[in-house]
């Protein structure tokens, strides 16, 4: 066969563990309006959950805006300091 040229990869624990970043982005959502803090268990409960209906029973009245600053976060530099490659990442990408 010939070699690839192009390689796409789902970086959502494929490549790194997420889980911190996705925790602390509901979290400042949720104390945006007022809500209290989500675990890292039932954040990890909601996984493969439709990201609309978690907003909805997550959020609220208040998922629009609550989303948004979700979003906002993720895309954070604290986010992303969050993220962690996953084991073996470096070495599969090389």
């Amino acid at each position: 066969m010939p070699r690839p040229f192009v390689i796409l990869f789902d970086w959502d624990s494929t490549l790194v563990d997420n889980w911190d970043s996705i925790i602390y982005a509901w979290n400042v959502a949720l104390e945006s309006i007022g809500r209290q803090l989500i675990s890292r268990d039932e954040a990890i409960a909601r996984a493969g959950r439709p990201p609309q209906e978690n907003f909805v029973e997550v959020f609220g009245a208040e998922w629009q805006p609550a989303r948004s600053k979700f979003y906002e976060v993720m895309s954070s530099p604290e986010s992303k300091a969050r993220l962690k490659p996953l084991p073996g990442t470096e070495t599969m990408l090389e």
